[in-house]
Formats: C-alpha cells, sequence, structure tokens
C-alpha cells in the first residue's frame, strides 16, 4: 500500500528524507535539503512513500547490508520519528521496481525462510530490551510483502567508525570511558537474559547526539544464513571475533563477546585495527594499548589485554568481573567524571567463573547462572522504588482532596439542615466521581509540559510516548481509564508489563 493511496495529502508537507515538515509543499526540504525529483532510488528498496501495517509511513534508506535495508520512517499511529529494519538478503532475494512484494529464488525458498524466521526471533528477542538505556529499542514485529519488519527506535549520531575515521588515536580517558561503560552496561543486560550478541565491533556501538551509547544489528539472519549458505557471508568479522567463533562446536559466552568489546576499544584508542585471532595463534604481534597510546593508563591498557586473551579461560569470565577491574584501579590523580561510572558498583568479591556454553547456530545462548547485573537491578530497583513512591503519593494527594471536599460539601448540607436528605444520593454519586476526577487530575498533567503527576514530579520519573515525547491529549486520557480499571481489575500483561502502557505506546522513565 502506497502513502498516496493512504492518507499521503495529509503528510504531503512531510520530507521523505529528515521526516521534518515542510515550511511549504515544495519538492525541497527547507530542513535537510532533500530533493525528492532527484533522488534515485536505492536497488532493491521500498518504493518512497510507501505505508508498512498501516502506520508506518517509508522514507529512504539510512543503510543497505547484505541481509536487510533500515529505513527511516514516520509512525502515523502515535506521531513521530522511526526507524524499520526489513529483512532482504540480496544474495537470495530481490524486488522488482517499484514494486512492494519481495520475491525469492526458486532454488533460494529454503535458504530465505530460514533466515526469516531467525529474523523475526531477533526482533522478538529484542523487544525485551524495549526500556533499555544501551540496548537498540525495538517496539513491534511484523509481516508484510513476503518479509519481515520491526520498529525502532531513529537513532540521531554515528557509529564508532566515524569517531574512529576523525581520529587517529583517542586520548581523553573520560571519554573513552564513558563509552566503554555504557557498551558494558548494555552487554550485561544481554548476559543477564541469557543472550550473546556475538558481534560487538565499532560499526555496531552507536553514538547519539545525547552522548548516549546503542548496541545495535544483532546479526541473527546472518548466522542463520551462514549455516544454510555458507557463500552468502562472512561467519565472523575479522579482527574482532575470538578464536572460538571460528568453529561452531566451539563453548562460547561473556567471555566472547569481552574479546569484542576489547578489540573495538583497542581499535578506538590506537586508531589500529588489531590482527586477527587466527593470526594470533600461530604469531602474536599484539602491541599492548600503552606502548602505542602513552596518553592512555597502563591499567586501562592491562584490562584491554587481558579481554583480548587468545584462551578463553584467560579473559574476564563476566562483564562485572572486568567492571571490577578498571574500577579497582582507578586513583584519585585520574581526572575522572563521576557521571560516567555512576551506574556502576564495584564488587570486591571476585565472581565465580560462568559455566561453559556451547556455541548454537542463534543469538539464545543460554547463560547459566549469570553474575549479577549490579548496574542494570541496581537502575530497576530504583526505578520500581520511584514508581510505587509515585502512585502513593498521587493516591494520597487525591484522597486528602476527596476527604476535604466531602467535608465541606458535608458542612454546607449541615448548615442548609438537608444533611440526612442528600447524604445517601452524594455517597452515590461520589463512587462514580472519585474515578472521574482522578483520571482527569492524572491525564491532565502528564500530557502537560511537566509529564507526571505531582507524585512522579517529586519522585524523579516521567510519562512519555515510546520516541520520549510528550503523550498526546487522547492517549494520556486513555493510559489513565485503562491504568484505573486495571488496578480495579487487577490486569497485567502476562510478561509483567501494564496494559496501560502496551495500549498506548507510553513508559514511564527516569528524568
Amino acid at each position: 500500500m502506497k502513502a498516496n493511496e493512504l492518507g499521503y495529502i495529509e503528510y504531503g508537507n512531510l520530507c521523505l528524507k529528515c521526516m521534518h515538515m515542510k515550511n511549504d509543499p515544495s519538492v525541497v526540504c527547507s530542513h535537510c535539503g532533500f530533493n525528492i525529483n532527484k533522488y534515485i532510488p536505492e536497488s532493491n528498496a521500498l518504493p518512497l512513500a510507501s505505508v508498512l501495517n498501516n502506520r508506518y509511513l517509508i522514507g529512504v534508506p539510512l543503510g543497505i547490508g547484505g541481509f536487510g535495508i533500515t529505513y527511516i520512517a514516520y509512525d502515523m499511529k502515535v506521531g513521530g520519528i522511526c526507524a524499520i529494519k526489513e529483512y532482504m538478503p540480496d544474495a537470495v532475494s530481490y524486488r522488482k521496481e517499484n514494486q512492494t512484494e519481495v520475491s525469492v529464488g526458486n532454488t533460494k525458498t529454503d535458504v530465505f525462510e530460514y533466515g526469516l524466521n531467525r529474523f523475526t526471533e531477533e526482533a522478538k528477542m529484542l523487544r525485551q530490551f524495549s526500556k533499555s538505556r544501551n540496548i537498540i529499542n525495538v517496539f513491534v514485529n511484523f509481516c508484510e510483502n513476503s518479509t519481515a519488519y520491526y520498529a525502532m527506535e531513529y537513532l540521531d549520531g554515528h557509529d564508532l567508525r566515524h569517531e574512529m575515521n576523525k581520529f587517529s588515536e583517542i586520548t581523553d580517558f573520560n571519554y573513552i570511558l564513558s563509552c566503554l561503560m555504557q557498551v558494558m552496561d548494555g552487554l550485561e543486560e544481554l548476559h543477564k537474559k541469557g543472550v550473546l550478541h556475538r558481534d560487538i565491533s565499532p560499526d555496531n556501538i552507536y553514538i547519539t547526539k545525547k552522548g548516549v551509547i546503542k548496541i545495535l544489528d544483532f546479526g541473527s539472519a546472518r548466522y542463520s544464513l551462514s549455516q544454510k549458505d555458507r557463500h552468502l557471508s562472512v561467519i565472523v568479522k575479522a579482527g574482532y571475533a575470538p578464536c572460538e567463533q571460528y568453529s561452531t562446536k566451539s563453548e562460547q559466552g561473556p567471555w566472547t563477546d569481552i574479546y569484542a568489546l576489547c578489540a573495538t576499544f583497542y581499535h578506538l584508542i590506537t586508531g589500529t585495527a588489531p590482527p586477527e585471532s587466527t593470526e594470533r595463534m600461530m604469531h602474536d604481534t599484539l602491541k599492548p594499548v600503552y606502548q602505542i597510546n602513552k596518553k592512555i593508563p597502563k591499567f586501562l591498557s592491562d584490562v584491554i589485554s587481558k579481554g583480548m586473551e587468545l584462551e578463553k579461560s584467560n579473559r574476564y569470565q563476566s562483564i562485572a568481573e572486568m567492571r571490577n577491574a578498571i574500577l579497582l584501579n582507578i586513583k584519585s590523580n585520574y581526572p575522572i567524571n563521576k557521571n560516567h561510572i555512576k551506574n556502576s558498583e564495584v564488587i570486591n568479591k571476585k565472581p565465580k567463573n560462568n559455566p561453559k556454553i556451547k556455541s548454537r547456530t542463534n543469538i539464545n545462548i543460554k547463560i547459566s547462572k549469570p553474575e549479577p547485573a549490579n548496574n542494570s537491578q541496581n537502575k530497576h530497583q530504583i526505578y520500581l522504588k520511584r514508581r510505587i513512591a509515585a502512585t502513593a503519593i498521587d493516591y494520597l494527594i487525591i484522597g486528602l482532596i476527596v476527604i476535604f471536599l466531602w467535608c465541606v460539601l458535608k458542612y454546607i448540607f449541615y448548615r442548609l439542615d438537608i444533611l440526612d436528605e442528600y447524604m445517601k444520593p452524594i455517597k452515590i454519586v461520589s463512587l462514580f466521581l472519585i474515578p472521574i476526577f482522578t483520571v482527569l487530575i492524572n491525564t491532565s498533567f502528564e500530557i502537560s509540559h511537566m509529564q507526571g503527576t505531582i507524585g512522579k514530579i517529586l519522585t524523579g520519573i516521567k510519562v512519555v510516548d515510546l520516541y520520549g515525547n510528550r503523550v498526546a491529549n487522547l492517549n494520556g486520557l486513555k493510559r489513565n481509564i485503562i491504568k484505573l480499571l486495571g488496578i480495579f481489575l487487577l490486569l497485567t500483561e502476562t510478561n509483567g508489563k501494564y496494559l496501560h502502557e502496551t495500549k498506548t505506546n507510553t513508559k514511564v522513565v527516569l528524568k
């Protein structure tokens, strides 16, 4: 379905490159300079202004790889910019010009279907991290045009590769530490859920304009396809993959991601890509970081070297262990910005090694008894405590208001000597008015610039839509109506998520 068949007139002023409204209906966007008349369509990409899932208006591709295409898009349901990832392996599938349907070669159907299932599993797996700060947020997945898609947050910034291209080496210790800690926080969340990334590299670490690190591209389709058709893909990323990833029978675990993480930051700090781990097995030419970049503390160099040990048992066995090694070595003479490590705790006890894990073809590798994810656990506990406190404060305030109004009415009726006559009707009416009053009060606060009730404001949390913006008026009202019904009926999703949030595409976040 095309947008010009479904409300394209409504979004006619929307630029299909930046998704900002143009000042006038002219072809040139005043915001980014995009001229639709000069646009040359990408091969195999969806036509501009296509509409997916009766909701997402498709713009220009953000990136095209061997296994998929990512587009900028506009969510017409909630309003806001997002990104859409499409499963489109160019080795086995193609799209005719100006068509949306994906075609597959007759001899490649089984390969395409296998990868499609892995892509869908990847999307479902990522949805469990939809509220994570350091993992790309995936909102929904769906099938259309004989392929699969998932909608995710739109990131404005650049990947770590771009950062490397700007400088021969990075010398700002604070900056390095901030990036490293955020990637570690994201990986720790993954490992806690029994998920390995297996493709950490400069290309898959994204830095937003606000300085937030996001882990991208989990690559399950890549690994899956490679099992069916080896010529479709390079199984590992040279320089960043440890030796165990070169064998399908090797044991993999958090230590596998740790090698790739340290290799990535080795490249960032030194400006030199590390040699392949298989080459190092024969002749190890890897120089320590401190020998190349003299401005980096030796202890950090030692941490990176340990994380890149060829023998997996010699590496850090968990993110918690690696974080501790860093934090325990930070001395007062280093000009550290404490905001960079505020979410990380030093654990005095040495973490126990994780049990060995056999590699699988997909990325959902089970990890038995993973190390405590102190950072994510602490943040989650703080989040829950603040939500509980906010709810208690809100209902306390509403209760006090109701009691006050009740006393005022009772006094007035008493003075008019009609108390007994109207008391029963007042009680009946109150049963209906109090919930309505609660919904209206909470809604008015949450849709305002304050983005939260008094309780939420006092506890440092706020209500936003999936894109971090203010909640729309109708969505705010719907949210509070469902919330009130949920309180009475104890309605929650089976996965523990609140019904009033999932049904209105809203969430409560820390300020």
